[in-house]
């Protein structure tokens, strides 16, 4: 009896071994992973915080300039009243930065998204802390 256990011992020795092997590669994986997707999410961000700082600028630079300029050559052309005028470009400028903000929060919304690996993660965590 004393023999074979001896060699159920040696035969389970080298498949426990490629169990931890492959758990501790699998963890591994799972972590080179996340890391890939936060430096993508990062990068999407980044991209959406820029969008969103042109906007800004854009919206101030083009409305302080056009909105003295504009208005008053729409009032010489139409001989519309000067606060008409000056409303309408108001309004086009705020609509043009209104959408510039949406499209750059769309893009920072969309970077927030790492709950997949950070599930897939959790999972693997959990059945090498059920297993030990």
């Amino acid at each position: 009896m004393d023999a074979r256990e001896g060699s159920s011992q040696s035969n389970t020795t080298p498949l426990l071994t490629g169990i931890v092997a492959d758990m501790r590669l699998l963890i591994e994986q799972q972590t080179q992973l996340l890391r890939s997707e936060i430096r993508d999410d990062l990068r999407k961000a980044r991209t959406g915080l820029l969008l969103l700082g042109a906007s800004l600028g854009v919206v101030a630079s083009g409305g302080l300039l056009l909105c003295f300029m504009l208005p008053w050559l729409l009032h010489w052309l139409t001989a519309w009243p000067e606060w008409l005028c000056c409303g309408l470009f108001g309004v086009l400028f705020l609509g043009v930065g209104v959408a510039m903000a949406y499209l750059g929060f769309n893009q920072f919304r969309k970077s927030a998204s790492l709950s997949e690996s950070t599930a897939a993660l959790k999972e693997n965590l959990a059945c090498l802390l059920r297993r030990n």
